[in-house]
């Protein structure tokens, strides 16, 4: 082959070699590609969504529903429904599953509930199911008042009133400290300190209440208990009016004072061992609030000091 040819079949190498793309370029070419695809796909999508968005929300395969809401088992004292309420209430009748915020809604919603107390866990699962772990409050006493009884729980929230009959209302601890009335609505603290540590008071004998044969927990007026220590004093009362000194509510104990749990088990003792307070030997008085002894002042002796006092 001549020089020239041989230069000539180079050159045509050399051009080949320029027009086929390396590595580089063809990933550089796949990655536009890409990037167009996806912007082409992200415009359609966008579009759709503002167009057909609002109606594939308001499908019923996404909507929130009393059926797709599952909570903690309610307890035997709560005959309301509570999902139905909530939903309600909270103005979810119409809410998306899709919503990214529903399960902050969820929750927001049943914190605001009356018998909720708190709300450990709103959860979304694939089909399309949410589960609700709920503390709900307990009744704990009935709070004497103008015109009949408002119940409360242990930390003297007022509970619905409309879910207790009148033989529901009986089987709790009647509250009396006077004229009082709670400040705000259902699902809110009463309010006044003496309705708090008497419910705190009803909430440490538990169902032990009604055993024991307790009836009223009353406030003494201020001037009877010590103004400086400011925490009032309490009296428990049975139904034939035998007087339990108890003095102040739980954790309100002063130095010198029987704690709660203690005031609780020795009279469950006494009555174990001597019977119940109402019997017609029975006591007049008993005072727990020594921490060493319990006092008890027999029926009798009490009517002796009636007597001698005519």
């Amino acid at each position: 082959m001549s020089e020239s040819g041989s230069k000539e079949s180079r050159g045509k190498q050399a051009a080949t070699r320029r027009q086929v793309p390396g590595p580089v370029a063809i990933f550089n070419l796949q990655l536009l590609v890409a990037v167009v695809f996806l912007g082409v796909l992200t415009a359609l999508i966008v579009v759709s969504w503002r167009r057909y968005g609002d109606q594939l929300l308001a499908g019923d395969r996404f909507q929130i529903s009393p059926a797709r809401i599952q909570v903690t088992a309610l307890p035997d004292w709560i005959e309301s429904d509570v999902v139905a309420q909530v939903l309600r209430d909270g103005s979810l009748d119409n809410a998306s599953l899709l919503d990214l915020d529903i399960t902050i809604q969820i929750a927001q919603s049943f914190q605001m509930h009356s018998w909720v107390e708190k709300v450990r866990r709103v959860s979304k699962h694939p089909d399309g199911r949410v589960l609700v772990e709920l503390d709900y409050r307990r009744p704990v006493a009935m709070v004497e008042v103008e015109g009949g009884l408002l119940p409360v729980d242990r930390e003297g929230v007022l509970l619905p009133p409309d879910d207790f009959s009148a033989t529901a209302a009986r089987r709790f601890a009647r509250i009396a400290v006077g004229e009082t009335r709670p400040l705000g609505q259902v699902g809110t603290p009463w309010g006044d300190p003496r309705v708090v540590g008497a419910a705190r008071i009803a909430a440490a004998f538990g169902e032990s209440w009604r055993e024991l044969g307790l009836y009223r927990i009353e406030a003494l007026p201020t001037s009877a208990a010590n103004p400086s220590q400011g925490n009032p004093l309490f009296e428990l009362y049975t139904r034939q009016h035998v007087r339990i000194r108890w003095g102040h509510a739980p954790d309100e104990e002063t130095r010198g004072e029987a704690l709660a749990a203690e005031k609780f088990a020795r009279l469950f003792e006494y009555i174990q061992t001597s019977g119940p307070l109402d019997a017609v030997d029975g006591p007049a008085e008993v005072d727990l609030r020594d921490p060493k002894e319990i006092s008890v002042v027999p029926r009798t002796a009490a009517r002796r000091v009636l007597r001698e006092s005519r």
